[in-house]
């Protein structure tokens, strides 16, 4: 299974089941991105996907990525969705479908079962983390999850996220459910860098993207 980015592809391998956090400050490009991605895999090497968007809707899908295959691709834009809920859909799916990879856009949008424990935004978002990290090995499927960044990265002078932007001084505490995070940054000549903070090599690499506004893809560089 291939993101369809080449250097991308060279450096990390989506063989075995992964969970990705995709992080980003907002308009940096996570969603489109991420689906960018599912495209590449659902229509170009036709491997079933699932996409769960608590943001943008159905149809805004359908409509910026027509070329997504209906057979390969399965939509779920319920607001306010529940990470138990969307761990049981995707454990339906796989039986189902075979889905291998799965799309969520984004970790502060997913509810947790308060009924369970009265807890904060940082424990939940770390509980969903753990879960979804869980769900991945169970399944054998890759997870790419989508994560605003906090906005320590926009005071200080060099503005590049760095991993403690995830969220918290505490993000040991969720990076470690995380195989491979991935932050986006966009330069002062609109070029996105993909910056690759953790990886299963334990070194920082970066991608370089172009964004095409015509077609709302990003693409390799080089």
């Amino acid at each position: 299974m291939k993101t369809g980015f080449r250097e991308l592809d060279e450096l990390i391998n989506l063989d075995k089941p992964k969970l990705i956090i995709l992080g980003g400050r907002p308009a940096t490009g996570k969603t489109r991105l991420a689906l960018n991605i599912a495209s590449n895999i659902a229509d170009k090497q036709k491997i079933p996907v699932a996409i769960f968007d608590l943001e943008w809707s159905k149809q805004m899908i359908i409509n910026n990525y027509k070329e997504l295959d209906s057979d390969n691709v399965f939509i779920n834009n319920e607001a306010g969705i529940e990470v138990q809920k969307i761990c049981n859909i995707v454990r339906n799916l796989k039986q189902e479908r075979d889905v291998k990879l799965v799309i969520i856009d984004y970790l502060q949008l997913i509810r947790f079962d308060y009924s369970i424990e009265c807890i904060s935004a940082y424990e939940k978002n770390t509980k969903c983390i753990k879960y979804l990290k869980e769900l991945s090995n169970e399944l054998n499927i890759t997870i790419i999850l989508t994560s605003q960044l906090s906005r320590d990265c926009e005071t200080r002078k060099d503005k590049k996220p760095i991993l403690s932007d995830i969220g918290s001084s505490k993000i040991e505490d969720r990076s470690k459910y995380a195989d491979i995070v991935l932050l986006l940054y966009k330069d002062s000549t609109n070029t996105t860098e993909l910056i690759i903070a953790k990886n299963t090599n334990e070194t920082e690499e970066i991608v370089k993207l172009n964004f095409n506004e015509n077609s709302l893809k990003f693409e390799d560089i080089n």
